[in-house]
């Protein structure tokens, strides 16, 4: 069974310290119970990212309707100084959705996989991150990385088949 189908399986991605956890579990009974507990862990992370991302960019969205920064704090439940501080890392992070902000999107069930992957293969990926001149707080995020990509794949965030659907729809776009 590949690493990618196991994840597939269990919802889990498969990484050395998932696997040292339940390697040290005795019986099969308590490694299912940690794999599930591990499941929700994750799950919840990943809900817990996506609703991050919708905050910052409903920040974003009420700041330039012209809202002030207080009635925004009041409004999302954040104090005034930690909405200046995202605002002011805002040139740092495209508000465009970068492939984590659209795997995650499928995996909270905002969207499904088709809408997925059609995001997917239209964005324009970087191969590596900006160079020294560069912002390095999720600068790449303008277009995108094709770590990013891989990243989801190790992570169990999307298949093999997905990865190797995108991938070869980018290097159709680029020929």
């Amino acid at each position: 069974m590949s690493i990618a189908q196991r994840s597939r399986d269990s919802k889990l991605p498969i990484d050395e310290v998932t696997e040292q956890v339940l390697a040290k579990l005795a019986t099969s009974r308590d490694r299912q119970r940690a794999r599930r507990a591990l499941r929700d862990v994750f799950e919840g992370r990943e809900h817990q990212e996506y609703a991050e991302m919708k905050l910052r960019r409903g920040i974003f969205a009420l700041h330039d309707a012209g809202v002030p920064q207080r009635e925004i704090a009041k409004a999302v439940g954040i104090s005034q100084p930690e909405v200046s501080r995202r605002l002011k890392r805002r040139p740092l992070r495209s508000q465009a959705a970068d492939p984590r902000d659209v795997i995650l999107q499928r995996r909270v069930g905002a969207i499904d996989t088709e809408e997925m992957l059609r995001r997917l293969t239209a964005m324009r990926l970087t191969v590596r991150a900006p160079g020294k001149r560069g912002a390095v707080d999720g600068a790449a995020s303008v277009t995108g990385t094709a770590k990013q990509l891989v990243a989801a794949l190790r992570e169990g965030m999307i298949t093999e088949a997905e990865y190797e659907a995108i991938r070869r729809a980018m290097a159709r776009k680029s020929a």
